[in-house]
């Protein structure tokens, strides 16, 4: 090599070492400016908050980090609780968030819709449901899609619904007893029989028969893979869960508009027909009336993202209330044996065809009080999120100070309701650590204290559940038939805790 090759070459690494050394020198002064404006930004937006205790975290990321660490977001989310109190503040995901718990302050939350804020969901949510969906609507838009909801879920549709829902899911557990007896000793996937349900279920209320096995089958596929999409981290690639559920929502979309269209195009060349009871008829049957008297006409494409969340929410539902009421039959068999009692003395002997009436569970209020209990010990709604959009005052215990606080949360931070948090928590509830569903029967009635914010699994205010009625009838018809018919067996019982997501493996005994 020349000497002046090698001088060339010299020049070049000494060049590479003097740039990198730039970089990284610049990218430090860069973190230590942004650090400071983050730490003065923090200081400011304090000072604001009057004392709200919490960590903002590190520049950029926050407590982002400590959160992917966690085991979930309610751990993250109970570990600042029982650091802070009631009210903590943070910076998650780039977003500058408020969290709290308690009967006042999570009423503030729910009530502050228009006033202080608007509905807020994750991106991936938001992508996921759909813009038109009535998770993202507010006001007038989401009065309406509310409206027909609540005029599908209607009192009418559950009666009529009721007993063809109980002969099914009666059907199904006579199939689960018979594979149990067949095999004796083994043990069956809870998930897996949930799912088999779930399809007859939607089947039933969703679609009904004559959409096709084909299209049934292809629906619970393509939620399976929405629903996992919906708990993963929202990485946009083809082959991740995040991607598919993109891809399953397109799918879904297009059955439910399919299935819409067929209903609306009946109706209008051949008017009303005999009403086929699901969810689709009934939707057609509300975008026709709405037409026809002026009233607000909700797009195909607005109808078809909320009837994405009901179908959605239908699979959800139904997959943890199997798991939740399987481990409360098999944990709790003198509960199961008093319910039993109640629906003899009530109803007379068991039925073969498994057919319940709604009048007849309406009867069963012990049965009733334990579907509240499970929802009690597994609150299904963990958080509310909201996004602020003027300066929102809010009244909170200090657990240092002890006393109360009056703060002010800024105009473009996010507040989350710990709903689990409050539920898990509320002094009203004697005992509150065991089962007891008797505490939601006279004379103790421990829900209706606080002006029923003790219950809130199906959350209050202008965003409640609305689908509260039809979720406490699939839970009662289930309980009330495997207290009547069946003991269930758990494999490994003592290893599993009360979480409606995990597997278990159990077994039947008639």
């Amino acid at each position: 090599m020349g000497r002046k090759d090698f001088s060339l070459k010299t020049s070049t690494s000494t060049f590479k070492v003097m740039l990198t050394a730039a970089t990284v020198s610049g990218g430090l002064v860069y973190w230590v400016v942004k650090s400071k404006e983050h730490r003065e930004s923090v200081e400011a937006k304090t000072r604001q908050l009057n004392g709200i205790p919490g960590d903002m975290g590190t520049a950029f990321a926050g407590e982002t980090v400590h959160l992917l660490l966690s085991t979930n977001l309610t751990g993250f989310v109970r570990s600042r609780h029982e650091k802070h109190g009631s009210v903590f503040k943070t910076h998650l995901f780039g977003e500058n968030v408020v969290f709290v718990s308690g009967i006042d302050c999570v009423k503030s939350v729910l009530f502050s819709e228009p006033k202080y804020s608007t509905s807020f969901q994750l991106g991936k949510l938001r992508q996921l449901f759909g813009e038109e969906s009535i998770v993202n609507k507010s006001g007038e838009l989401h009065k309406c899609h509310n409206q027909m909801i609540m005029g599908v879920l209607n009192k009418r549709f559950l009666t009529t619904v009721c007993p063809n829902l109980a002969k099914v899911i009666s059907e199904e557990g006579k199939k689960w007893l018979e594979e149990s007896t067949e095999n004796k000793g083994q043990y069956f996937s809870v998930k897996e029989k949930s799912i088999s349900l779930v399809e007859k279920i939607i089947e039933l209320i969703f679609f009904g028969k004559r959409s096709g096995t084909k299209v049934l089958k292809t629906t619970v596929e393509q939620l399976e893979a929405f629903s996992r999409g919906c708990k993963a981290f929202p990485v946009k690639l083809p082959f991740s869960p995040y991607g598919k559920a993109m891809k399953a929502r397109q799918a879904l979309i297009n059955v439910i508009k399919n299935e819409l269209s067929k209903h609306l195009n009946e109706r209008s060349r051949l008017g009303v027909q005999a009403p086929e009871q699901t969810i689709i008829y009934h939707t057609a049957e509300f975008m026709s009336e709405s037409t026809s008297s002026g009233e607000r006409i909700l797009a195909l494409d607005e109808v078809a993202d909320t009837m994405l969340f009901i179908l959605w929410s239908l699979y959800e539902s139904t997959v943890k209330i199997v798991n939740l009421c399987f481990l409360f039959a098999a944990k709790n068999r003198k509960l199961m044996q008093r319910m039993n009692a109640e629906a003899a003395s009530l109803l007379g002997a068991s039925r073969e065809n498994g057919m319940y009436f709604l009048q007849e569970l309406k009867q069963l209020k012990y049965t009733e009080a334990c579907a509240r209990e499970i929802l009690r010990i597994y609150e299904p709604i963990v958080f509310v999120h909201r996004a602020l959009h003027s300066d929102m005052p809010i009244r909170w215990y200090s657990k240092d100070k002890k006393k109360w606080v009056h703060s002010i949360i800024p105009a473009g931070w996010k507040i989350a309701a710990s709903l689990k948090e409050t539920t898990r928590l509320n002094p009203n509830y004697l005992n509150r650590n065991s089962v007891e569903p008797q505490r939601f029967l006279p004379p103790r009635n421990e829900h209706e204290g606080d002006e029923g914010f003790g219950f809130l699994s199906f959350g209050k205010g202008t965003r409640n559940c609305p689908a509260e009625a039809f979720t406490l009838m699939k839970m009662q018809i289930i309980l009330l038939l495997l207290s009547r018919n069946y003991k269930v067996y758990l494999k490994d019982m003592e290893n599993i805790s009360i979480d409606p997501y995990q597997d278990f493996s159990f077994r039947l005994e008639g």
